[in-house]
């Protein structure tokens, strides 16, 4: 475009948490670099991490990577985030491997980094080490993520949503309208709503509240 920065697209990378819809679109209009997080490789457990899987479930997301466009020696990086006790074990490794199998990919390791009110737990070292090596003896290329900032909750994947009791929860059905007007907007949702006397929602967040906040991002958007 004559008024953008004059980027090689080759330069570029779109992360996506799964907007099925667009993704065609995307790939017909764009030669740009895909990033897919998946997180899981079962519906039960990216639905509880992801809500837009209730909209877009694995095998409908797989399949549009699968028919996604790209590029000679271009691969899709599929990114994975390591949650102790949930998605860590030697089976979803297994799992991984297998459905990935069809589509040119790489995979990206992110260990999660915990944060004050979060009950999700960083796996250890070992574990980490040893879900890499079983995704790379698939054949795969298998980087682990490097994070800064933990120390401060500013590293990747330091994202919640938290009540008082700290038991925030994406489950909770209060939730669900506000995920799907969210889905309907098209907005790949990523944010931190911290729930004390001083922040945006005093205490339990009201619906009337979410509503508002979600007309303030269809202000932005449009």
């Amino acid at each position: 475009h004559k008024s953008g920065f004059g980027f090689s697209q080759r330069k570029i990378t779109l992360s996506t948490a799964g907007l099925v819809s667009e993704m065609e679109a995307l790939g017909r209009d764009t030669t740009i670099s895909l990033v897919v997080s998946l997180c899981a490789t079962d519906n039960a457990t990216r639905d509880r991490l992801m809500p837009i899987n209730r909209r877009y479930p694995i095998e409908t997301l797989l399949e549009a990577c699968r028919r996604y466009p790209l590029q000679p020696h271009r691969r899709i990086t599929f990114e994975y985030i390591l949650l102790e006790g949930i998605n860590d074990r030697p089976a979803d490794a297994r799992r991984l491997a297998t459905l990935l199998r069809p589509i040119r990919a790489k995979i990206n390791l992110i260990p999660f980094n915990e944060h004050e009110g979060c009950r999700f737990r960083r796996p250890n070292e070992a574990v980490i080490q040893r879900f890499q090596q079983d995704l790379m003896d698939q054949g795969y290329t298998v980087i682990i993520r490097n994070s800064k900032g933990r120390d401060i909750s500013a590293a990747c994947g330091c994202f919640s949503i938290a009540v008082e009791d700290g038991t925030g929860d994406y489950d909770d059905p209060m939730w669900h309208p506000f995920w799907e007007a969210a889905i309907d907007l098209g907005l790949p949702l990523s944010f931190h709503i911290l729930t004390s006397r001083t922040s945006l929602f005093d205490g339990r967040p009201r619906v009337s509240r979410l509503n508002g906040f979600l007309g303030i991002l269809r202000g932005i958007q449009d």
